[in-house]
C-alpha cells in the first residue's frame, strides 16, 4: 500500500532505515543537531550523494522530556524531509546547525531560520516542493499542452516570486537565494519532462507531443551546469537531470530503456554531469531489476565510462548486496523452510513451490485482499497470463492476509485461475514475507530458471515491460 502512496517511483525509491549512519558521529566531524517538541509521530529522510534513501524518525518513548534529538552527521549541506502532522516539509540543513521543530506552531527555529523555513513558507502558500509537481496529470493525446505549460509557468513565476521578496528584503543569503531558484526551475523543468518518466495508461505517447513543445525542452540543455547540485543538497535539480536524459535519448532515436538512457548519457553529456548520469542510472536499473551482471551490458561498462571512483565503487558495494539478497532468498534455512499454505488448506515449504517451479521463470506477486492497489493489478495480472500460455512461464500468487476466509473470498471476487495459478498464504509476520515484500506490497519478484532471483522489485503486470521481460528470460 505505502508504494501506491508515496511518490517513489522515478525516483519515486523504497526507504530503508539506517540509523546507525545518523548516530555514528565520527564519520562527519560537523553534526547538525535536531530537536522536535511534538508528541506526535515525526520522521526525517533524505537522499544521500549516492541515491540511497536514509530515515529515521524521532524517540518518543520518554514523555518526560520536552525535546526529542536527532543528532546526523554532515559533511556537507543536505536537503531533509521531514514528515508527520500531515506535513512534508523539505529543509536545507548543514553541518553544524542545531535547529527545533516546533509543529504546533508550524515552524522551524535555530540556525539561519528564515532560509530554513523558506521551503516550509512554500507549502503554506500552497506551491509546495514537497512533491513532484503535476504528477497525477492524466496525459492523453487531446490535452492542450499551451494550457498545461501556462499552469507550469504559474506555479514557478510564484515561488520565484517569494524567493526574491525574501532575498530583497534580506532575509535570504545570495548562495541560498541562487540555489532556491535552481531547484524552481529544475522542478518546472520537470513538470514539462513529466511525459517521459510517467507511465501513461491511456493510449498516450511521447510521439503524442506537438513539435513545439519538444523544441521548448530542447532549450534546457544549457540549463544542466550546477556541479555543487549533483548532491544529497538537491533532489529536484537531479531528479531533473535524470528526466532530461530520457528526453535527450528520445530526440536521439535510443531505445526507451536504461540501456538507452546510458548510451545517450554517455554520448551527450559531459564532466560531473555525465559522471552521475551514468551513475544513477546504473543505480536505478539495480534497484528496479536487481539484475545480473551477465544481463545488461551497461554493468561491464560503467568502471571505465564512470571517472568519480567513488561512484564506481558504491556501485560494485550495491551489486554484491544485490548478489547476496538473491542467494539469501533461495538458500537460507530459515527462509525456504518456511511453510504456506495451499488454497485447499495444504502445508507446503517455500523450498518445495521453488523447486517445482525450477525449470520456468516465476512472476512472483506479493499481494493481500486488503490492498487496494493489489487487486486493482489483478485483471492485468489474468491477462498477462493469458497471453504468456504455452512459455515457460509460471504465475505464482502469495497472500500476506491474516485471515484465511477473506484471502479465499477475494480470490473468488477477483475470479483469480486457481488451476491456471499458483495460490498460496504466508504469514504476514514471517521473516520469508518480510523478505519477499521489504516491508511494501504490491511486490513483484522475477525468478529465471533454476530458482534465481532476478528481479527483487520488478515491474506491475500492467507495465509494457513486463511481458517482454518475462519471454526474453525463457530464452
Amino acid at each position: 500500500m505505502k508504494r501506491s502512496i508515496l511518490f517513489t517511483q522515478a525516483l519515486l525509491v523504497s526507504l530503508t532505515t539506517l540509523l546507525s549512519h545518523f548516530l555514528i558521529a565520527q564519520s562527519a566531524s560537523s553534526p547538525a543537531v535536531i530537536h522536535y517538541t511534538g508528541t506526535t509521530p515525526y520522521f526525517l529522510y533524505y537522499q544521500d550523494d549516492f541515491l540511497d534513501q536514509r530515515d529515521t524518525s524521532f524517540n518518543l518513548s520518554d514523555k518526560t522530556k520536552s525535546k526529542h534529538t536527532i543528532v546526523l552527521p554532515l559533511d556537507k549541506p543536505v536537503l531533509i524531509r521531514f514528515s508527520g502532522n500531515d506535513d512534508q516539509l523539505p529543509v536545507l540543513i548543514k553541518p553544524n546547525d542545531t535547529l527545533t521543530i516546533e509543529p504546533l506552531q508550524g515552524r522551524i527555529i535555530g540556525g539561519m531560520g528564515q532560509e530554513l523555513n523558506f521551503y516550509p513558507f512554500l507549502e503554506k502558500q500552497q506551491v509546495s516542493m514537497a512533491i513532484p509537481d503535476f504528477w497525477s496529470i492524466d496525459w492523453t493525446p487531446k490535452l492542450k499542452f499551451d494550457l498545461l505549460i501556462d499552469e507550469f509557468k504559474r506555479l514557478r513565476d510564484r515561488r520565484l516570486a517569494i524567493a526574491d521578496s525574501l532575498r530583497d528584503v534580506a532575509q535570504l543569503s545570495a548562495k541560498f537565494h541562487q540555489q532556491a531558484a535552481t531547484e524552481i526551475q529544475s522542478a518546472y523543468i520537470q513538470a514539462l519532462l513529466l511525459p517521459f518518466v510517467k507511465p501513461h495508461t491511456n493510449g498516450f505517447t511521447v510521439n503524442d507531443l506537438p513539435t513545439w513543445y519538444l523544441d521548448t525542452l530542447s532549450r534546457y540543455k544549457s540549463f544542466f551546469t550546477h556541479d555543487d547540485l549533483l548532491t544529497g543538497s538537491s533532489l529536484a535539480y537531479r531528479y531533473c537531470l535524470n528526466s532530461y536524459v530520457h528526453y535527450l535519448s528520445f530526440q536521439s532515436k535510443q531505445p526507451n530503456n536504461q540501456e538507452g538512457y546510458y548510451k545517450t548519457a554517455r554520448q551527450q553529456l559531459t564532466g560531473k554531469h555525465r559522471d552521475f548520469a551514468l551513475f544513477s542510472i546504473v543505480k536505478l536499473y539495480l534497484r528496479e531489476t536487481g539484475a545480473s551482471i551477465e544481463k545488461s551490458s551497461l554493468l561491464n561498462q560503467y568502471s571505465e565510462d564512470i571517472q568519480d571512483k567513488a561512484y564506481v565503487k558504491n556501485l560494485e558495494a550495491t551489486i554484491a548486496s544485490k548478489e547476496r539478497e538473491r542467494n539469501e532468498l533461495v538458500t537460507t534455512a530459515k527462509l525456504v523452510n518456511q511453510q504456506l499454505e495451499t488454497a485447499t488448506g495444504e502445508k507446503i515449504t517455500w523450498k518445495q513451490i521453488l523447486a517445482a517451479n525450477k525449470a520456468n521463470v516465476v512472476y512472483l506477486d506479493m499481494w493481500a485482499s486488503w490492498c487496494v492497489p493489489c487487486r486493482q493489478e489483478m485483471p492485468n495480472s489474468i491477462r498477462l497470463s493469458n497471453q504468456l500460455k504455452g512459455k515457460s512461464v509460471k504465475f505464482v500468487y502469495i497472500s500476506i492476509d491474516s485471515d484465511r476466509s477473506k484471502w479465499l473470498a477475494a480470490l473468488k471476487a477477483l475470479k483469480m485461475p486457481i488451476a491456471a495459478a499458483q495460490h498460496y498464504r504466508l504469514d504476514p509476520d514471517s521473516k520469508l514475507a518480510e523478505s519477499l515484500t521489504k516491508g511494501t506490497i504490491p511486490a513483484y519478484i522475477v525468478i529465471s530458471k533454476n530458482n534465481r532471483i532476478y528481479a527483487t522489485d520488478g515491474p506491475r503486470p500492467s507495465e509494457e515491460r513486463t511481458k517482454t521481460l518475462l519471454v526474453d528470460l525463457t530464452r
